[in-house]
């Protein structure tokens, strides 16, 4: 129960934190009265999920349902994460429900449930071989860590490779940037010029997320060849053509400083130690599957303590992209601060951004700083007159 209340008051904390905002993003009033009471919820929510979750993992492990399972490894696996993915439903309902009522999603709920089928099976085909050949490996080899290790970190890579050209495109659809918006590709090409890089026009994207969202969003997705930029159409039809650039001159930032095979080598290392220490937590029993909620209680545990280390790095990586992005604007723009302060105004008050979080709350679960920081830091950033290598 300890461990209930602890999650309990990280929630409560940020419901307090809420109900002090003052403005720093300037929204219209019911915007704001939106976007607070939104956050609000879904960071209360993220914390309650975390509770829930080891909550649940052990009372798998007071009641003993790995043992009282009547099969064997691979038949205890799949059960004790279906026990768990299930038990998550009502929450991941009440997620979508908030997006649905804040008017950030516009799926229905047919088609929301069949992504929650999709993702839950895509991550059992995934897990379970793996945890079955850990098991496996463990029972026949002393240092078993060492090779679970690397076939985790190849798994992982694999999977990174994989995501944009097999996963993605089961959840939504994607077409070439050039195919709706070839006026566009000049333009990005300026912005690639100004990079110094070359980026294929086929490797941009455009994701058709306004069937599913109103949200605006573009990211860097894959590695190697696999590798390419996604814009969504929602953020096409938002922004201007200008703004569009800069959008994509931040994301031109993500693939020059390599960010994704950085991201993958330090996971990489962190999971070596990671690895590791699970092999000393569960010691004899790490052949057992039904040693299973143990494993998973210990992931689960150091995974939430992780998160502001892990969210951190993401957030320092999301800021060298946006030096990056002021250096690329430089000369494209009559303004580049204005603009790309612009850009972090329209995106938050589309996607209903916090106007001012919790300063424990950005700590522990932003990935990007807080765009009131992100404009602040464009709009006196002196762009150095060349692009930056880091």
């Amino acid at each position: 129960m300890s461990i209930v209340r602890t999650f309990l008051l990280l929630a409560a904390s940020v419901a307090a934190w809420s109900q002090s905002t003052q403005d720093e993003l300037r929204y219209s009033p019911e915007r704001m009265r939106m976007a607070v009471e939104l956050r609000t919820r879904t960071q209360t929510l993220h914390f309650v999920e975390a509770g829930w979750n080891i909550a649940l993992i052990v009372l798998i492990l007071r009641l003993r349902v790995a043992s009282r399972i009547r099969a064997r490894g691979v038949v205890v696996i799949a059960a004790i994460l279906a026990i768990i993915a299930v038990a998550a439903l009502p929450l991941d309902l009440y997620r979508h429900s908030l997006a649905l009522r804040y008017g950030l999603s516009i799926q229905g709920w047919g088609s929301w449930l069949w992504d929650w089928i999709k993702g839950n099976a895509l991550g059992a085909a995934v897990a379970i071989p793996l945890l079955a050949a850990g098991f496996a490996l463990a029972r026949r080899v002393r240092n078993w860590w060492i090779w679970v290790w690397a076939g985790t970190v190849a798994v992982m890579a694999a999977v990174t490779f994989l995501v944009p050209i097999a996963v993605d495109p089961m959840f939504n659809h994607f077409r070439p940037l050039s195919e709706r918006h070839a006026d566009l590709i000049p333009k990005l090409e300026q912005v690639s010029a100004r990079a110094g890089l070359h980026i294929p026009p086929e490797r941009m994207f455009e994701m058709e997320a306004s069937e599913k969202s109103r949200a605006v969003n573009a990211y860097l997705t894959g590695f190697g060849s696999s590798k390419r930029i996604v814009l969504w159409d929602t953020t096409m039809a938002t922004l201007t053509p200008q703004q569009i650039q800069t959008v994509f001159a931040h994301e031109a930032g993500h693939y020059v400083l390599q960010h994704v095979p950085k991201g993958l080598a330090l996971a990489s290392i962190a999971l070596l130690f990671l690895i590791y220490a699970l092999y000393r937590v569960l010691g004899r029993d790490a052949g057992n599957p039904a040693s299973l909620p143990k494993a998973l209680l210990f992931l689960a545990l150091v995974g939430f303590l992780s998160e502001p280390a892990v969210n951190g790095y993401s957030r320092w990586q999301e800021h060298q992209a946006d030096i990056f992005e002021l250096e690329a604007m430089n000369g494209l723009a009559p303004d580049e601060g204005q603009n790309s302060a612009q850009v972090d105004l329209i995106m938050a008050d589309t996607n209903l951004e916090h106007p001012r979080p919790n300063p424990l709350v950005v700590s522990w679960l932003y990935d990007h700083p807080p765009s009131a920081k992100r404009m602040r830091f464009a709009l006196h950033y002196i762009p150095a007159g060349r692009l930056i290598k880091f």
